[in-house]
């Protein structure tokens, strides 16, 4: 019973039914500013406060608006194109996984390296393997 009770409380947290921050057309505009601030410093990017500031926005309407339109978090939606900038540049063939890694913002190579398996199911380099074998 304990079980499905903390199987109910998840869910209840899944569904959450909680209102939805209503978002003016200026609120959207500064959403939008605020990721193309981060893509532009996608390798120091700012904090969430300096973001927020730099955007016009609390921190807390930043948050729940950039979820509303993107669908995940501030940072999660930077890691998201963290990955996918460093798929396209191993897929190019040109530089090494060290590079790349340093191309998309990570201080080491092992760190990058866990987050793009994480990320994909596979590592780096036999994502290379795969992608010279097609």
């Amino acid at each position: 019973s304990k079980v499905l009770e903390l199987l109910a409380l998840q869910i209840d947290q899944l569904l959450d039914n909680s209102p939805r921050l209503t978002l003016s057309s200026t609120d959207m505009d500064r959403i939008y500013q605020a990721e193309s601030i981060l893509m532009q410093n996608m390798i120091h990017p700012p904090s969430l406060i300096e973001l927020s500031r730099q955007v016009h926005l609390n921190d807390r309407k930043l948050k729940e608006g950039f979820r509303q339109v993107f669908g995940t978090t501030v940072f999660g939606y930077l890691h998201g194109q963290r990955m996918q900038q460093a798929q396209e540049l191993l897929q190019e063939h040109q530089i090494t996984v060290k590079e790349v890694a340093k191309c998309v913002g990570y201080a080491s190579r092992s760190s990058f390296v866990a987050a793009f398996k994480k990320y994909y199911n596979t590592s780096p380099s036999c994502y290379l393997k795969d992608a010279k074998g097609h």
